[in-house]
């Protein structure tokens, strides 16, 4: 039974380890191509301990001040799924983390690594925010945004009835007219948060004159969001499709 137990340990260490090697691998990669038009497509490359079978840009949008983000889907052989994430303006990239995460409906990071840190600019970027969203983001948010995962949707999957985590609670701020943390969610740096921030405060129908102004500038930006619409999710939808959708209904 102890030898059992020991072999156990043995394979989930190894196995670690090799995951580990593999993400400080790819990001040495991304490190080095340093081309943010070259990494969108790097299926077929080859790499010291694994083949890249597959990759797919799962998100490209414009953020405030003509910075861009960047999240691609990495699907090695052998090893577990890769997600890249950077931050980049005019081709140079700012901000790059590469993380495993798991294969589920609501992905979860079990691991990552930024192998292009510049808390610098998240400094700037967080300040610059603030002052334009009258917010309180912290830096913190800037790395929260980058690494989280949210999907604005309320009816998603095969029968039309699942709804993620982040959508319920913003359906049930909307049910207490908690207008103070849809207005967080509003003036988030996260494009996602501040979709369903909007759609919030649009149904509760009390808007004032700076989330209206808001709301006007985020239309005119107009964001991808990573979002559902019954089964088929991420299909590129903007911030200024999902509220049209939101008004028409």
């Amino acid at each position: 039974m102890k030898i059992k137990f020991l072999l156990i340990i043995f394979f989930f260490a190894s196995y670690f380890c090799q995951a580990q090697t593999e993400l400080i691998e790819l990001s040495d990669f991304v490190k080095d191509l340093n081309d943010v038009e070259k990494l969108k497509n790097i299926r077929g490359k080859n790499l010291k301990s694994f083949y890249i079978l597959y990759s797919q840009v799962e998100i490209e949008r414009d953020l405030d001040f003509d910075y861009k983000h960047l999240r691609i889907l990495v699907v090695p052989s052998p090893g577990e799924d890769f997600i890249i994430n950077i931050i980049h303006k005019n081709g140079v990239i700012l901000i790059g983390n590469v993380s495993i995460q798991t294969v589920s409906r609501e992905r979860k990071i079990k691991s990552d690594f930024y192998f292009i840190e510049n808390s610098s600019f998240v400094k700037q970027y967080v300040d610059k925010h603030n002052l334009k969203y009258d917010s309180n983001q912290k830096e913190q948010d800037f790395y929260d945004f980058l690494m989280s995962e949210y999907t604005v949707g309320f009816g998603c999957g095969d029968l039309g009835n699942y709804i993620n985590p982040i959508s319920k609670e913003t359906l049930r701020l909307i049910k207490k007219k908690n207008i103070a943390k849809l207005n967080e969610m509003l003036t988030s740096i996260n494009p996602e948060l501040q979709t369903l921030g909007a759609i919030g405060l649009i149904r509760i129908n009390k808007l004032t004159v700076k989330q209206q102004e808001i709301i006007a500038e985020l239309k005119k930006k107009n964001s991808v969001i990573f979002s559902c619409g019954g089964c088929v999710f991420n299909f590129g939808e903007t911030f200024s499709e999902r509220l049209e959708l939101e008004i028409r209904n």
